[in-house]
């Protein structure tokens, strides 16, 4: 039993170093998420292309993608 002991050993140990290797990377992986996701969402929120106009004194946005023909445009609507 003790030589099945000393076979197994050094396959345990190899192992778990890869084990904690993985969850470094995970937890390099998670870091890069945590920053890039609140990011990109603030950029893209920030990042939209909006207008104001006026139409009988309501405020109407008015959104536009720049390069796309297609556009999302409010309209005034009566009794708002």
């Amino acid at each position: 039993m003790d030589t099945l002991q000393l076979l197994v050993s050094p396959i345990s140990v190899l192992d778990s170093e890869t084990s904690i290797q993985q969850a470094r990377s995970a937890q390099n992986l998670t870091l890069l998420a945590a920053v890039y996701v609140p990011l990109s969402f603030v950029t893209r929120i920030f990042g939209t292309n909006v207008r104001e106009i006026r139409v009988a004194g309501i405020r109407v946005g008015v959104r536009s993608d720049i390069g796309d023909d297609s556009c999302v445009h409010s309209r005034h609507v009566p009794g708002l």
